[in-house]
């Protein structure tokens, strides 16, 4: 006998059929969910990226370039002589707000990045390293959820800060 160990054929046969079948089980759930998951995800995505372009639609402005930038002295950041000023001066440059499509860009972006990392770095790090649990996964998606409404949050508040838009 080596090192007391006692060899069990059975037990050795029954761990390979163990694993054998598990292997069988992935792969007829991977054929059965795996088209179904992608149909899912391409529309989510269609619906996704239709949001996001009838947001941009809706958001465009018209009169981008108004009368009044075309024309010197007209009181706006264009005028010569402020841009002189500024240049000559290294004075302090014009006020610049930002536009609306940048702020969509910006807040889309924070919608896409703080959750997907903030749920696998909170999956990982805070759920399974710190507290040890085996699967986080529940904790970590309460996570992304809260910060999907803090962006939100953030979005409704700086688009509320900004006022109503002057139309002529």
């Amino acid at each position: 006998m080596e090192s007391g160990k006692v060899k069990n054929p059975a037990a050795d046969a029954a761990k390979r059929d163990e694993a054998i079948r598990r292997e069988i089980v992935k792969e007829v759930i991977r054929r059965r969910y795996g088209k179904r998951n992608t149909v899912v995800g391409l529309g989510l995505a269609a619906g996704v990226l239709g949001i996001y372009a009838y947001s941009m639609f809706a958001v465009k402005q018209e009169n981008f370039l108004d009368e009044e930038f075309d024309k010197p002295g007209a009181g706006s950041y264009f005028d010569h002589t402020l841009l002189k000023s500024c240049i000559m001066n290294r004075g302090p440059s014009p006020p610049v707000s930002g536009t609306p499509f940048f702020n969509l860009l910006i807040y889309s972006l924070m919608m896409i990045v703080l959750p997907i990392g903030g749920f696998f770095s909170s999956k990982y790090f805070i759920f399974e390293v710190l507290l040890g649990y085996s699967d986080g996964s529940v904790g970590a998606a309460i996570v992304a959820v809260i910060l999907v409404h803090i962006v939100i949050g953030l979005y409704v508040y700086a688009a509320w800060k900004e006022g109503p838009t002057k139309t002529d």
